[in-house]
């Protein structure tokens, strides 16, 4: 379980990238958590295996899961070495 939390780690997308191959090659499958507008609770944050932050800013939940299937998709492009992605 990774929840999205402006209290967990920030990741360059080439380290999420990284993270999400680890994560895929598990036996588990893998669940995204977006809290609400008050955030997550405390004991959901416990038990979650990586806490991530897209930043400090406060974005809607739509927006937020609008970025999580973009840095999806750029993860798979990072790994696919395609022309999406053009950072570092």
């Amino acid at each position: 379980m990774i929840v999205l939390d402006d209290t967990g780690k920030q990741l360059s997308s080439a380290s999420f990238s990284e993270n999400l191959e680890s994560w895929v090659m598990g036996d588990k499958d893998i669940c995204f958590v977006i809290g609400g507008a008050y955030g997550v609770d405390d004991q959901l944050l416990a038990e979650a295996d990586f806490v991530w932050s897209l930043g400090k800013l406060t974005l809607p939940h739509q927006l937020a899961r609008l970025v999580l299937i973009e840095q999806l998709y750029r993860a798979v492009s990072i790994w696919e070495n395609g022309n999406y992605h053009h950072g570092n």
